[in-house]
Protein backbone atom coordinates (compact mmCIF):
# COMPACT_ATOMS: atom_id res chain seq x y z
CA UNK A 1 0.00 0.00 0.00
CA UNK A 2 2.60 2.29 1.10
CA UNK A 3 4.64 1.60 -2.22
CA UNK A 4 1.32 2.47 -4.60
CA UNK A 5 0.53 5.27 -2.08
CA UNK A 6 4.48 6.53 -3.53
CA UNK A 7 3.87 5.64 -6.64
CA UNK A 8 0.65 7.92 -6.92
CA UNK A 9 2.32 10.57 -5.68
CA UNK A 10 5.25 10.66 -8.24
CA UNK A 11 2.70 10.34 -10.95
CA UNK A 12 0.68 12.90 -10.17
CA UNK A 13 3.80 15.42 -9.50
CA UNK A 14 4.50 14.79 -12.70
CA UNK A 15 0.71 15.74 -14.12
CA UNK A 16 1.22 18.94 -12.75
CA UNK A 17 5.23 19.88 -13.30
CA UNK A 18 5.38 22.95 -15.31
CA UNK A 19 5.35 22.77 -18.87
CA UNK A 20 8.47 24.63 -20.25
CA UNK A 21 9.87 24.57 -23.72
CA UNK A 22 10.71 20.99 -24.40
CA UNK A 23 14.11 19.28 -24.61
CA UNK A 24 15.41 17.28 -27.24
CA UNK A 25 16.67 13.77 -25.98
CA UNK A 26 17.42 10.67 -28.25
CA UNK A 27 15.31 8.38 -26.63
CA UNK A 28 16.48 4.66 -27.33
CA UNK A 29 13.51 2.76 -26.72
CA UNK A 30 11.38 5.13 -29.09
CA UNK A 31 9.64 8.42 -28.87
CA UNK A 32 7.23 9.08 -27.09
CA UNK A 33 3.05 9.68 -27.87
CA UNK A 34 2.06 13.29 -28.65
CA UNK A 35 -0.50 14.69 -30.67
CA UNK A 36 -1.06 18.15 -32.14
CA UNK A 37 -4.12 19.15 -32.43
CA UNK A 38 -6.76 17.07 -33.94
CA UNK A 39 -5.45 13.58 -34.14
CA UNK A 40 -4.05 13.36 -38.19
CA UNK A 41 -3.86 9.51 -38.37
CA UNK A 42 -5.13 7.92 -40.95
CA UNK A 43 -5.40 4.48 -42.65
CA UNK A 44 -3.88 3.84 -45.83
CA UNK A 45 -7.13 2.90 -47.54
CA UNK A 46 -8.37 6.42 -46.39
CA UNK A 47 -5.21 8.06 -48.02
CA UNK A 48 -4.72 10.30 -51.15
CA UNK A 49 -3.62 7.91 -54.06
CA UNK A 50 0.22 9.43 -53.64
CA UNK A 51 -0.36 8.63 -50.09
CA UNK A 52 -0.81 5.21 -50.61
CA UNK A 53 1.24 4.57 -53.62
CA UNK A 54 3.97 5.80 -50.92
CA UNK A 55 3.20 3.69 -48.33
CA UNK A 56 3.89 0.55 -50.15
CA UNK A 57 7.66 1.46 -49.82
CA UNK A 58 7.57 2.08 -45.66
CA UNK A 59 8.40 -0.91 -43.86
CA UNK A 60 7.62 -2.14 -40.54
CA UNK A 61 10.49 -3.44 -38.37
CA UNK A 62 10.04 -7.09 -35.95
CA UNK A 63 11.93 -7.27 -33.57
CA UNK A 64 12.15 -11.17 -34.43
CA UNK A 65 12.99 -13.07 -37.27
CA UNK A 66 9.39 -14.12 -39.75
CA UNK A 67 9.93 -17.43 -42.01
CA UNK A 68 11.49 -16.59 -45.16
CA UNK A 69 11.67 -18.98 -48.28
CA UNK A 70 8.12 -20.44 -46.89
CA UNK A 71 6.66 -22.52 -49.53
CA UNK A 72 3.07 -20.86 -48.37
CA UNK A 73 2.23 -17.46 -50.15
CA UNK A 74 1.02 -16.02 -47.11
CA UNK A 75 2.04 -16.14 -42.97
CA UNK A 76 -0.66 -15.28 -40.19
CA UNK A 77 1.09 -13.17 -37.02
CA UNK A 78 -1.17 -14.54 -35.27
CA UNK A 79 0.57 -13.94 -31.60
CA UNK A 80 0.68 -10.53 -32.38
CA UNK A 81 -1.36 -8.86 -29.34
CA UNK A 82 -3.83 -5.39 -30.00
CA UNK A 83 -2.89 -2.44 -28.20
CA UNK A 84 -6.00 -2.58 -25.94
CA UNK A 85 -4.68 -5.75 -24.86
CA UNK A 86 -0.53 -4.42 -24.82
CA UNK A 87 -1.43 -1.03 -22.43
CA UNK A 88 -4.53 -0.21 -20.21
CA UNK A 89 -5.87 2.12 -22.55
CA UNK A 90 -8.31 5.13 -21.90
CA UNK A 91 -11.39 4.59 -23.24
CA UNK A 92 -11.43 7.19 -25.97
CA UNK A 93 -7.92 6.23 -27.67
CA UNK A 94 -8.40 5.08 -30.80
CA UNK A 95 -7.14 2.14 -32.79
CA UNK A 96 -7.08 -0.37 -29.33
CA UNK A 97 -8.74 -3.20 -31.31
CA UNK A 98 -5.84 -2.94 -33.80
CA UNK A 99 -3.03 -5.17 -33.60
CA UNK A 100 0.47 -4.14 -32.84
CA UNK A 101 3.99 -5.44 -33.41
CA UNK A 102 6.90 -2.97 -34.96
CA UNK A 103 8.91 -1.19 -33.19
CA UNK A 104 10.38 0.78 -35.53
CA UNK A 105 9.55 2.15 -39.37
CA UNK A 106 11.58 2.18 -42.29
CA UNK A 107 11.58 3.61 -45.93
CA UNK A 108 12.96 1.73 -49.25
CA UNK A 109 15.08 4.51 -50.89
CA UNK A 110 17.06 1.90 -53.19
CA UNK A 111 16.09 -1.54 -55.02
CA UNK A 112 17.67 -2.96 -51.60
CA UNK A 113 18.75 0.22 -49.46
CA UNK A 114 16.07 1.18 -46.09
CA UNK A 115 16.83 4.14 -44.24
CA UNK A 116 15.41 3.97 -40.40
CA UNK A 117 16.55 5.78 -37.12
CA UNK A 118 20.07 4.60 -35.87
CA UNK A 119 18.19 3.99 -32.47
CA UNK A 120 16.12 1.75 -33.46
CA UNK A 121 19.52 -1.05 -33.38
CA UNK A 122 19.81 0.00 -30.06
CA UNK A 123 17.50 -1.59 -27.89
CA UNK A 124 19.40 -3.98 -26.18
CA UNK A 125 21.72 -1.52 -23.90
CA UNK A 126 24.91 -2.41 -25.28
CA UNK A 127 24.53 -6.44 -25.07
CA UNK A 128 24.40 -6.78 -28.55
CA UNK A 129 26.12 -4.69 -31.41
CA UNK A 130 24.20 -2.36 -33.88
CA UNK A 131 24.97 -4.64 -36.13
CA UNK A 132 23.74 -7.49 -34.03
CA UNK A 133 20.57 -6.34 -33.78
CA UNK A 134 19.99 -5.63 -37.29
CA UNK A 135 20.68 -9.24 -38.38
CA UNK A 136 17.67 -9.84 -35.99
CA UNK A 137 15.38 -7.69 -37.36
CA UNK A 138 12.60 -8.79 -39.80
CA UNK A 139 11.45 -6.12 -42.21
CA UNK A 140 7.70 -6.34 -43.43
CA UNK A 141 5.97 -4.73 -46.40
CA UNK A 142 1.83 -4.37 -46.26
CA UNK A 143 1.56 -3.98 -42.75
CA UNK A 144 -1.66 -1.82 -43.19
CA UNK A 145 -4.88 -1.55 -44.00
CA UNK A 146 -4.55 -0.91 -47.89
CA UNK A 147 -8.42 -1.81 -47.74
CA UNK A 148 -10.98 -1.20 -45.21
CA UNK A 149 -11.42 -4.93 -44.62
CA UNK A 150 -7.53 -5.65 -44.97
CA UNK A 151 -5.92 -7.79 -42.05
CA UNK A 152 -2.99 -6.70 -40.92
CA UNK A 153 -2.14 -9.90 -39.46
CA UNK A 154 -1.57 -11.84 -43.38
CA UNK A 155 1.55 -11.43 -44.72
CA UNK A 156 2.95 -12.30 -47.79
CA UNK A 157 6.15 -14.26 -47.71
CA UNK A 158 7.45 -12.18 -50.44
CA UNK A 159 7.17 -9.21 -48.50
CA UNK A 160 9.34 -10.21 -45.76
CA UNK A 161 13.20 -9.06 -45.57
CA UNK A 162 16.39 -9.59 -43.21
CA UNK A 163 19.20 -7.46 -42.76
CA UNK A 164 22.64 -8.24 -45.36
CA UNK A 165 24.32 -5.80 -43.78
CA UNK A 166 23.97 -2.53 -41.67
CA UNK A 167 25.96 -0.55 -44.00
CA UNK A 168 26.18 2.76 -41.74
CA UNK A 169 24.18 4.51 -38.45
CA UNK A 170 25.01 7.42 -36.64
CA UNK A 171 23.50 8.81 -33.58
CA UNK A 172 24.41 11.94 -31.87
CA UNK A 173 22.23 13.80 -29.22
CA UNK A 174 20.07 16.16 -30.82
CA UNK A 175 21.86 16.15 -33.58
CA UNK A 176 21.73 13.32 -36.19
CA UNK A 177 19.97 9.74 -35.12
CA UNK A 178 20.05 7.78 -38.75
CA UNK A 179 20.80 4.20 -40.31
CA UNK A 180 21.84 2.94 -43.84
CA UNK A 181 20.43 -0.56 -44.19
CA UNK A 182 20.96 -3.38 -47.11
CA UNK A 183 18.45 -5.90 -47.53
CA UNK A 184 18.70 -9.49 -48.37
CA UNK A 185 17.66 -9.00 -51.69
CA UNK A 186 16.10 -6.17 -53.93
CA UNK A 187 12.44 -5.97 -52.62
CA UNK A 188 10.11 -7.07 -55.40
CA UNK A 189 6.69 -4.88 -56.33
CA UNK A 190 8.02 -1.78 -54.63
CA UNK A 191 9.36 1.26 -55.77
CA UNK A 192 12.49 2.91 -54.32
CA UNK A 193 11.10 6.11 -52.86
CA UNK A 194 12.84 9.52 -53.54
CA UNK A 195 14.97 11.49 -51.34
CA UNK A 196 15.63 15.35 -52.01
CA UNK A 197 19.83 14.43 -51.83
CA UNK A 198 20.78 17.87 -53.86
CA UNK A 199 18.95 20.14 -50.74
CA UNK A 200 20.60 22.53 -49.33
CA UNK A 201 20.19 23.26 -45.85
CA UNK A 202 18.33 26.14 -46.37
CA UNK A 203 15.86 24.52 -48.17
CA UNK A 204 13.90 23.03 -45.72
CA UNK A 205 11.98 26.33 -44.26
CA UNK A 206 9.34 27.25 -41.31
CA UNK A 207 6.54 26.56 -42.42
CA UNK A 208 6.86 23.76 -45.28
CA UNK A 209 3.87 21.14 -45.45
CA UNK A 210 4.89 17.62 -44.19
CA UNK A 211 3.25 14.61 -44.27
CA UNK A 212 4.47 11.19 -42.51
CA UNK A 213 3.99 7.38 -43.01
CA UNK A 214 4.80 5.04 -40.43
CA UNK A 215 4.19 2.69 -37.50
CA UNK A 216 2.46 4.55 -34.76
CA UNK A 217 3.04 2.54 -31.42
CA UNK A 218 3.80 -0.66 -33.58
CA UNK A 219 0.36 -0.31 -34.90
CA UNK A 220 -0.49 -0.62 -38.98
CA UNK A 221 0.75 1.91 -41.08
CA UNK A 222 -0.98 5.44 -40.92
CA UNK A 223 -1.02 8.35 -42.65
CA UNK A 224 -0.38 11.46 -41.25
CA UNK A 225 -0.85 14.53 -43.48
CA UNK A 226 -1.41 18.41 -43.12
CA UNK A 227 2.21 18.76 -40.83
CA UNK A 228 4.29 21.46 -41.06
CA UNK A 229 7.89 22.54 -40.09
CA UNK A 230 8.09 24.87 -37.17
CA UNK A 231 11.47 25.22 -36.59
CA UNK A 232 14.93 24.46 -38.21
CA UNK A 233 18.34 23.55 -36.93
CA UNK A 234 21.56 22.78 -38.68
CA UNK A 235 20.86 19.05 -38.99
CA UNK A 236 17.41 18.31 -38.13
CA UNK A 237 14.05 19.60 -38.06
CA UNK A 238 10.73 19.86 -35.69
CA UNK A 239 7.47 19.27 -36.95
CA UNK A 240 3.28 19.24 -35.61
CA UNK A 241 3.42 15.81 -37.14
CA UNK A 242 1.61 13.60 -34.65
CA UNK A 243 4.57 11.00 -33.96
CA UNK A 244 4.54 8.03 -31.12
CA UNK A 245 6.61 5.34 -30.52
CA UNK A 246 7.08 3.39 -33.49
CA UNK A 247 7.18 6.25 -35.85
CA UNK A 248 11.12 6.31 -35.41
CA UNK A 249 12.65 5.61 -38.81
CA UNK A 250 9.54 7.42 -40.38
CA UNK A 251 9.69 9.00 -43.69
CA UNK A 252 8.82 12.42 -43.49
CA UNK A 253 7.85 14.06 -47.19
CA UNK A 254 8.00 17.45 -48.67
CA UNK A 255 3.57 17.82 -49.21
CA UNK A 256 4.98 19.57 -52.28
CA UNK A 257 7.54 17.94 -53.91
CA UNK A 258 6.71 14.42 -52.23
CA UNK A 259 10.44 13.92 -52.08
CA UNK A 260 11.66 12.22 -48.62
CA UNK A 261 12.96 15.48 -46.56
CA UNK A 262 13.52 13.82 -43.08
CA UNK A 263 13.70 10.83 -40.87
CA UNK A 264 11.84 10.48 -37.79
CA UNK A 265 14.39 9.76 -34.92
CA UNK A 266 13.08 12.46 -31.75
CA UNK A 267 10.18 14.04 -29.24
CA UNK A 268 10.42 16.31 -26.03
CA UNK A 269 10.81 13.46 -23.47
CA UNK A 270 7.81 15.94 -20.90
CA UNK A 271 5.21 15.37 -23.54
CA UNK A 272 4.76 12.32 -22.32
CA UNK A 273 1.41 11.95 -19.75
CA UNK A 274 -0.59 9.38 -18.50
CA UNK A 275 -4.70 8.82 -17.54
CA UNK A 276 -5.32 8.03 -13.60
CA UNK A 277 -8.32 5.32 -13.10
CA UNK A 278 -9.79 6.22 -9.58
CA UNK A 279 -8.17 2.89 -7.77
CA UNK A 280 -4.57 4.45 -9.15
CA UNK A 281 -3.35 2.45 -12.00
CA UNK A 282 -1.80 4.41 -14.98
CA UNK A 283 -3.21 3.56 -18.33
CA UNK A 284 -2.15 5.17 -21.72
CA UNK A 285 -3.47 8.17 -23.70
CA UNK A 286 -2.09 10.57 -26.36
CA UNK A 287 -1.27 13.98 -25.17
CA UNK A 288 -2.70 16.46 -26.87
CA UNK A 289 -1.24 19.94 -27.73
CA UNK A 290 -1.60 23.19 -29.46
CA UNK A 291 -1.59 22.81 -33.47
CA UNK A 292 1.49 25.89 -33.34
CA UNK A 293 3.69 23.92 -30.62
CA UNK A 294 5.44 21.51 -33.22
CA UNK A 295 8.23 19.56 -32.09
CA UNK A 296 8.22 16.24 -33.60
CA UNK A 297 11.92 15.69 -34.35
CA UNK A 298 13.69 14.63 -37.76
CA UNK A 299 17.27 14.64 -39.23
CA UNK A 300 17.70 16.11 -42.80
CA UNK A 301 18.40 13.40 -45.42
CA UNK A 302 21.03 16.65 -46.29
CA UNK A 303 22.88 15.09 -43.59
CA UNK A 304 23.34 11.65 -44.80
CA UNK A 305 23.50 12.45 -48.40
CA UNK A 306 26.95 11.64 -49.19
CA UNK A 307 26.70 8.23 -47.29
CA UNK A 308 23.31 7.07 -48.95
CA UNK A 309 24.64 7.94 -52.22
CA UNK A 310 27.72 5.65 -51.41
CA UNK A 311 25.39 3.07 -50.40
CA UNK A 312 23.16 3.29 -53.56
CA UNK A 313 25.97 2.99 -55.88
CA UNK A 314 27.80 0.25 -53.90
CA UNK A 315 24.17 -1.69 -53.87
CA UNK A 316 23.79 -1.41 -57.90
CA UNK A 317 27.59 -2.77 -58.59
CA UNK A 318 26.48 -5.48 -56.20
CA UNK A 319 22.94 -6.30 -58.17
CA UNK A 320 24.74 -6.21 -61.06
CA UNK A 321 27.54 -8.78 -60.03
CA UNK A 322 24.80 -10.61 -58.69
CA UNK A 323 23.11 -10.94 -61.40
CA UNK A 324 25.69 -11.78 -64.42
CA UNK A 325 26.49 -14.81 -61.34
CA UNK A 326 22.85 -16.09 -62.18
CA UNK A 327 23.21 -16.02 -66.29
CA UNK A 328 24.24 -19.34 -67.39
CA UNK A 329 27.89 -20.17 -68.95
CA UNK A 330 27.57 -20.15 -72.33
CA UNK A 331 31.65 -19.68 -73.27
CA UNK A 332 31.79 -23.09 -73.54
CA UNK A 333 29.25 -24.46 -75.91
CA UNK A 334 30.07 -20.74 -78.27
CA UNK A 335 34.04 -22.33 -78.18
CA UNK A 336 33.00 -25.63 -79.74
CA UNK A 337 30.43 -23.88 -82.20
CA UNK A 338 32.98 -21.43 -83.53
CA UNK A 339 35.67 -24.32 -83.57
CA UNK A 340 33.75 -26.43 -85.82
CA UNK A 341 32.87 -23.68 -88.13
CA UNK A 342 36.65 -23.38 -88.55
CA UNK A 343 37.05 -26.61 -89.30
CA UNK A 344 34.71 -26.38 -92.70
CA UNK A 345 35.88 -26.06 -96.18
CA UNK A 346 35.85 -22.73 -97.70
CA UNK A 347 33.48 -23.71 -100.31
CA UNK A 348 31.14 -25.20 -97.60
CA UNK A 349 27.85 -25.75 -99.50
CA UNK A 350 25.32 -24.57 -97.09
CA UNK A 351 22.21 -25.60 -98.86
CA UNK A 352 23.30 -29.41 -99.49
CA UNK A 353 25.75 -30.11 -96.12
CA UNK A 354 26.94 -33.74 -96.44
Amino acid sequence: MQSRKIRNAAILLALLAPCGRPSWAAIPSGILPIIYGQDDRREVYQATETHKQKAGSVAALFSFRLPQNDKRAEIKLDRLETLREAKTLCEKEPFGDQPIGAFCTGVLVGPDILLTAGHCFKKSGGLLSREQECQMTSFVFGFSYAAEKADPRTVKTEDIYTCKALVKSMIVDGAEDWAIVRLNQAVKGRAPLDVNLKQAQDDVKKGMPLYMIGHPLGLPAKVVANGKVSRVHRTRFESNLDTFAGNSGSPVFNAESNLIEGIVAWNPEEDLRECLEDHGATVYRSKKFEEEEGSSGATMVSTLAKDLQEALEASKKALEAEEKLKQPKLEEPAKKVEKKLEELPEEFDWENPK
